[in-house]
C-alpha cells in the first residue's frame, strides 16, 4: 500500500509538471528566454519595443557585435530610439522569422530589416541531421515547431517534430530550474535596450587571442595567400539545408513585403576569412536578391578588425554599419 501510494504522487507529480511545462512553454515572457545569455535584456527589448520601429537587426552574436545602432541612426538621421539591435548568440533563420511574426502580429511594421541567412548552407549546402537547436526550439511556439518541421521532407517531417517539441520542453524546464523563468517575469517593463551589450564585449582577452591564433592557422590552410585569395567554395549538388534555408528566407520576404518593410540579408564574415568571389556572390543573390556583402577592397579593409575570431572590433563595428547604411539608402532611392 505504502509503495502504491508512492507510485500514484510520482505520477501526479509527472503529470503536474508536464501540464506545467506545455502551460508555460508558449507564453512569449518564456520562449524570448531562451538565448545564450543576457536573458532579461533579450526578453524585455522584444516585450517592450515601441511602436514605431525604423529599423531592426536579426541575426547571431555577430550581428549584435557587428551592427552599431547608434551609428545607424546618425548616419541616417533617424532618432535612435527606433533602432534596434536584436542580435543573439547562433546562426538561426526560424527565431528571426518568429520574431518577424511576433512583430507584425503585434501591430509594429519597421521600416528597414536587416537580417542574417545561414550564407554557409546557401555556399556549402549539408543535410539536415543538426536540423534543430535545443535554443532555437525553444524560442519557437508549438505550431511553428510543426510547420518548419513538415516543411520540404515530409518523411522525416515527423522525426523532426518530435525532436523540436523534445528540445523546447527541456529547454523550458531548464529555464524554469534555472531560475531565468522566475527573473524574466520578476523584471520591470520600461525603455528596452537598443542592443543587449555587454561591456566585455569590447575587451581583448588571452583568450580571444588564442581563438585568433587558430582561426589564422585554420584561414592559411585553406587559402594560399589570404591577402589576395577569395572564398570561391560553392557545393552545386543538392542539399536540403540550403533548401530551407531560402524557403524560410522567401516567407519572411513574403509577410515583410505585405507590411512594406525593407530586407536586407547579410552574413558577417569571420577573421581573416577571404572575401567572397563573385561568381559565388552571383549565385547567392540568384537564390536570395537582398544578400548584400562588402565588397573586395572593404572587406580585406575589415578582415582583423576583429575581437576574436568571430566579432568585430569596435573599428570594423563603425566601418561595417557604415557600409550597411550606405547600402540601405542606395536600395531606397531605386524603389
Amino acid at each position: 500500500m505504502h509503495e502504491a501510494v508512492w507510485r500514484r504522487l510520482v505520477a501526479l507529480v509527472i503529470v503536474f509538471v508536464g501540464v506545467l511545462l506545455i502551460w508555460t512553454a508558449d507564453r512569449d515572457v518564456v520562449r524570448f528566454a531562451s538565448v545564450g545569455n543576457a536573458h532579461v535584456c533579450a526578453v524585455r527589448q522584444l516585450l517592450d519595443l515601441p511602436a514605431e520601429l525604423d529599423a531592426v537587426f536579426l541575426g547571431s552574436s555577430r550581428v549584435r557585435r557587428g551592427i552599431s545602432t547608434t551609428s545607424y541612426s546618425d548616419l541616417m538621421g533617424v532618432d535612435e530610439d527606433g533602432v534596434f539591435n536584436l542580435g543573439r548568440p547562433g546562426r538561426e533563420i526560424l527565431r528571426s522569422e518568429s520574431i518577424i511574426s511576433y512583430l507584425i502580429e503585434s501591430g509594429r511594421r519597421p521600416d528597414v530589416v536587416v537580417m542574417e541567412a545561414d550564407i554557409d548552407r546557401i555556399q556549402l549546402g549539408g543535410d539536415d541531421r543538426q536540423f534543430w537547436s535545443s535554443r532555437q526550439a525553444g524560442f519557437l511556439t508549438f505550431g511553428e515547431i510543426v510547420s518548419a518541421s513538415l516543411a520540404g521532407n515530409r518523411d522525416r517531417g515527423w522525426q523532426r517534430v518530435v525532436q523540436g517539441m523534445h528540445n523546447k520542453m527541456t529547454q523550458t524546464l531548464l529555464r524554469h530550474l534555472s531560475g531565468i523563468t522566475f527573473e524574466v517575469v520578476r523584471s520591470d517593463a520600461g525603455k528596452p535596450q537598443n542592443v543587449c551589450w555587454n561591456e566585455g564585449f569590447d575587451k581583448k582577452t588571452k583568450g580571444k587571442l588564442k581563438k585568433q591564433a587558430k582561426q589564422r592557422e585554420k584561414v592559411n590552410e585553406l587559402y594560399e595567400d589570404i591577402e589576395t585569395s577569395f572564398d570561391d567554395r560553392f557545393n552545386n549538388e543538392p542539399s536540403e539545408l540550403r533548401d530551407f534555408e531560402i524557403a524560410a528566407i522567401e516567407r519572411i520576404r513574403q509577410r515583410l513585403k505585405a507590411v512594406g518593410s525593407h530586407l536586407v540579408v547579410v552574413r558577417q564574415q569571420g577573421y581573416l576569412e577571404p572575401p567572397l568571389s563573385a561568381d559565388v556572390v552571383k549565385k547567392v543573390q540568384a537564390q536570395i536578391p537582398e544578400f548584400a556583402v562588402p565588397d573586395e577592397s572593404l572587406r580585406r579593409k575589415i578582415s582583423d578588425q576583429y575581437m576574436d575570431k568571430s566579432h568585430l572590433d569596435p573599428e570594423g563595428r563603425a566601418t561595417y554599419t557604415t557600409w550597411l547604411t550606405s547600402v540601405i539608402s542606395s536600395k531606397r532611392s531605386s524603389q
